[in-house]
């Protein structure tokens, strides 16, 4: 993902010219992680230094969500992306992001490799109650099948226009806009004077 580069790039060059600290080492293994690049975030853990691996449990936990992601194990992913350590400022905000990146990144997943697929699968692969991932589901080109514990991909034609994440970036954005917004000028305001 484009938007985790530069803070990863500015993160690598102070690593080389004078060495993170262990906030800057859980964050770029965070960001490692929400791009999705696993094999940067192992060779990050072998050069970690041996304390930091040792004693802070916030640094193993972000560890342990890698692992999971390595074995495919999403439900233990979000199950150590919700432990109590993680969910303190100023951890809190990256771990969420975290948490976006990776679900965003099964929805492509379910998308391109499942036509059909149970309820009680697809609330673990996402880390959420079944209620919530059947309302997701239908957020995403889903819907129940007559089996009421299976959820079928809806053809081209029926799938929904937006998904709650698409909905929740435009209101965002629209949000900001509307904060920084500035009048300018329009070609028939110059022509009045």
């Amino acid at each position: 993902m484009r938007k985790f580069e530069s803070r990863i790039q500015q993160l690598e060059s102070e690593e080389t010219e004078c060495g993170l600290s262990s906030f800057q080492y859980k964050l770029l293994l965070i960001l490692y992680l929400a791009k999705g690049d696993i094999t940067s975030a192992r060779l990050l853990w072998k050069r970690s230094p041996k304390e930091l691996k040792e004693t802070d449990v916030q640094f193993m936990s972000i560890w342990n969500v890698c692992r999971s992601a390595v074995r495919e194990d999403f439900e233990a992913v979000f199950n150590s992306l919700s432990v109590d350590h993680l969910c303190v400022p100023p951890i809190k905000e990256y771990i969420e992001e975290l948490r976006e990146a990776i679900q965003l990144r099964q929805q492509e997943a379910f998308r391109t490799l499942f036509t059909k697929i149970s309820i009680q699968y697809y609330a673990k692969s996402f880390g959420i109650d079944q209620q919530r991932a059947i309302q997701l589901a239908e957020c995403n080109g889903w819907k129940r099948s007559e089996d009421p514990n299976i959820l079928v991909r809806c053809k081209f034609g029926s799938l929904p226009k937006r998904d709650l994440f698409q909905e929740s970036i435009i209101w965002t954005l629209m949000n900001h806009l509307e904060a920084n917004s500035k009048t300018y000028p329009t070609i028939s305001d110059e022509n009045k004077e």
